[in-house]
């Protein structure tokens, strides 16, 4: 028997993938920070919804004195100034290290009580603060801080989890918005050299499998995480090899089915249900209740005409240097500024005062 080389990457696009293009791939919502977005990427992704619209919020940090709306959605925060659209920020939830609030000083509000987030992308660290200029109004902080504790908390949607507590007395713990397809018993895993058998639980968002006399020995693998599914001829026979995203790299995870037949039928299941997944991935937070009315006004501020929401291309000092932290290496030189007449903390990136002040 031979089984077909599956490259799930191709199933996103209805176009041939190049080796590892997977939806993880392309998926940067949640995982980058970037200013100035323009309308295409300020546009809701499949899957992606809109849990929230909070009006009259200040980027207190470089846009202070500028009101704007913030859209929390159940990938990232997305900030938009009302004056000028192109001055907009994208915060993904994976980037968000600590959210707390202290108090600040606004231009438009004096002293307030403001959300800071603290976020971290590569190896640069960052800075977010935003301000409600609604009086007496708490939202902002309840609303922004449930929504990261629930993205937190929904990674078995995303990553690779081991010897976790997903199944119990053989029985899979299903996740909210997941539904069961298939039960295989009789899987044995050859990641380790002698193999261990046990079963697998397929289901629309992943792949679980563990073992026969140790349901804690287990592992689930979202279909997000796939980024290959290859056959592969092993010592023990024809097998069934996933090249997942793990812990930052790739890992190769291998399962052997028998009989041939029952493991094409597999990968074919497995291919099919991974092309549902793709017209609707699932990322978690789904079961949060959308407000249809705030998906529409987001969908409203993106008809605006084209030139107002790309950025500007006019050539000036990267803006994201007004949210950097100092990467754990202290506070930044104390200079004399001849342009105030004081000593300041020298400008990040070489900047100037004046690139400060008026950033755009």
């Amino acid at each position: 028997m031979t089984l077909r080389q599956i490259d799930l990457g191709a199933l996103y696009s209805g176009k041939p993938a190049l080796p590892g293009n997977g939806l993880r791939d392309m998926l940067w919502q949640d995982k980058d920070v970037r200013l100035d977005c323009s309308k295409e990427q300020l546009r809701l992704r499949n899957g992606e919804i809109l849990l929230e619209k909070l009006d009259s919020i200040e980027d207190t940090k470089a846009n202070t004195g500028e009101r704007g709306t913030l859209y929390v959605t159940n990938l990232r925060l997305i900030w938009i100034s009302l004056q000028l659209t192109r001055v907009n920020i994208s915060l993904g939830y994976n980037c968000i290290s600590n959210v707390s609030v202290r108090t600040t000083i606004s231009k438009m509000r004096g002293s307030v009580e403001s959300l800071y987030i603290y976020a971290k992308c590569s190896t640069a660290r960052f800075e977010f603060i935003f301000s409600s200029l609604i009086p007496g109004s708490a939202k902002l902080y309840a609303v922004v801080n449930s929504v990261f504790r629930s993205y937190d908390s929904s990674r078995l949607y995303r990553e690779v989890k081991l010897r976790g507590a997903v199944i119990e007395g053989s029985s899979l713990k299903l996740l909210p918005d997941e539904q069961l397809f298939d039960s295989i018993e009789g899987v044995f895993n050859l990641t380790s050299d002698t193999g261990v058998l046990g079963g697998m639980h397929i289901t629309n968002v992943r792949l679980v499998w563990y073992s026969a006399i140790n349901d804690n020995y287990n592992i689930s693998i979202p279909f997000l995480a796939v980024k290959l599914i290859r056959p592969n001829q092993t010592k023990y026979g024809p097998a069934v090899v996933l090249e997942t995203y793990a812990d930052g790299a790739t890992c190769n995870l291998g399962f052997r089915i028998d009989p041939p037949e029952k493991l094409q039928a597999t990968m074919l299941k497995i291919q099919n249900l991974h092309r549902l997944f793709a017209k609707s991935p699932i990322f978690g937070l789904k079961e949060l209740k959308t407000d249809q009315l705030n998906a529409q006004s987001l969908n409203d501020v993106l008809k605006a005409p084209s030139e107002h929401l790309e950025p500007d291309n006019t050539p000036k000092n990267d803006a994201l240097a007004l949210y950097y932290l100092d990467n754990g290496k202290g506070q930044r030189r104390i200079i004399f500024s001849r342009e105030i007449g004081l000593a300041i903390e020298e400008p990040p990136n070489g900047m100037t005062l004046a690139d400060l002040w008026n950033p755009l």
